[in-house]
């Protein structure tokens, strides 16, 4: 469960990128196109409690989420695959919701971002 995680943390994100806000923006621009995709992904093997599926996917998730400093999307990603992981199909659909919704706090954010520096 998300207890402590920031939804975005700019000054690790910035860090990745060598201090450079164009840098980042490229970044999480990517990171948007490919976060959409492989979340809709998995909601799909989420249904089809297909726990194999999930477990890649949301490891991809949580590394993804991870390099751009989003925090609490990670977590989510990595509850989710903890989920898939014990087999735990019960918990995908809800914990989908999660990763959801914690992906929708940090696009407001990244939005935000994406405003400043455009």
């Amino acid at each position: 469960m998300i207890t402590h995680a920031s939804t975005w943390n700019y000054a690790e994100a910035l860090n990745r990128t060598l201090g450079k806000d164009e840098i980042l923006l490229q970044v999480i621009q990517s990171f948007i196109g490919d976060c959409n995709e492989l979340v809709d992904q998995l909601f799909d093997v989420c249904n089809e409690s297909d726990a194999e599926q999930v477990i890649f996917m949301a490891h991809s998730i949580k590394g993804m989420a991870a390099n751009v400093g989003a925090e609490a999307f990670s977590c989510a990603a990595k509850d989710l695959e903890i989920a898939a992981r014990q087999n735990d199909a019960e918990q995908y659909m809800a914990l989908y919701a999660e990763l959801n919704a914690q992906k929708h706090l940090l696009y407001k954010e990244l939005e935000l971002f994406i405003a400043r520096v455009s």
